[in-house]
């Protein structure tokens, strides 16, 4: 009996341990896939950000590009010095700016390589433009040739500036259209498994606690039905005991007889009582 009970107490605690555990764990899952869909989306909105921060860097440098080939055709058709300003500021900030931009686009090869050719024609245009702010400082005339040369190396720079902001404005695009997605679609994921995770827990969760319930009213009806065995084997024995303190000493039958009916009838609660005895010759019950 130690051993069933020992049994089922360990019984009693593992369903007790799965229906605190279950939900815990199910909840603890349905957390961490949110967490890595909240990563995921995290990670295409900065690269939405990285491909704005690129369209923004090229469209600077690009307006570096015009100022500074303004710049320069003001100073040759006019020969005034403050035309040359934007095309003085841009040789210091240009290099650097595309500098930027290479560090923007450093996970692109094929954009890191249009901007290392932005960077050599631009070298190739500046020497160009200096040798013809050289001619038209000396008073000489600036050669169809040159000017020709220096206008497709300047177009040659739109060009690579053009193919770069094509790029990324499809890769925002491209991007921004995976965020919307992804967005929805995990919107819906986490709404239908937040359903499911809680229909399954309060399915689960009822059918444990039923059980549970059981187990307890079957452990209580166990209890109870020995504690009511104990009760009744302590009833017999101390009736026992009083019917023997009733009958110690030496009595004749009849008195013995009398003393042992008068016990069991106030022990049992009787208001009359009837004692018979088997009789030694041919077991016929004999009243006493």
């Amino acid at each position: 009996m130690i051993h069933a009970t020992q049994e089922q107490r360990a019984s009693f605690r593992a369903l007790v341990t799965r229906t605190l555990v279950l939900p815990l764990v199910l909840l603890s899952l349905l957390s961490a896939l949110f967490v890595a869909e909240t990563l995921h989306l995290a990670r295409l909105h900065r690269s939405v950000d990285q491909a704005d921060r690129v369209l923004s860097q090229v469209t600077r440098v690009q307006k570096l590009f015009l100022d500074s080939e303004t710049g320069l055709r003001g100073y040759l058709l006019t020969g005034q010095p403050e035309f040359l300003e934007p095309f003085t500021d841009s040789q210091a900030t240009v290099s650097l700016a595309l500098g930027e931009l290479r560090g923007l686009v450093a996970d692109d090869p094929t954009q890191i390589e249009r901007v290392d050719r932005m960077q050599r024609q631009w070298e190739e245009w500046t020497r160009t433009a200096l040798q013809r702010r050289t001619e038209r400082e000396r008073g000489q005339p600036v050669g169809v040739t040159e000017s020709f040369q220096g206008k497709a190396l300047m177009d040659a720079i739109r060009a690579q500036v053009q193919a770069v902001i094509q790029d990324e404005e499809a890769a925002r695009v491209a991007r921004s259209r995976e965020v919307e997605s992804s967005s929805r679609l995990a919107l819906w994921t986490m709404a239908i498994l937040a359903l499911a995770t809680g229909a399954f827990i309060a399915f689960v969760g009822r059918r444990q606690l039923v059980n549970l319930a059981a187990r307890y009213e079957q452990a209580l009806a166990e209890r109870l039905r020995q504690t009511t065995l104990l009760q009744d084997q302590e009833w017999v024995n101390r009736g026992r005991a009083l019917l023997a303190d009733e009958i110690r000493g030496d009595f004749g039958e009849e008195l013995v007889a009398s003393r042992i009916l008068s016990t069991l009838a106030r022990t049992v609660g009787a208001e009359v009582g009837v004692l018979y005895a088997v009789a030694d010759d041919d077991g016929r019950l004999e009243l006493r």
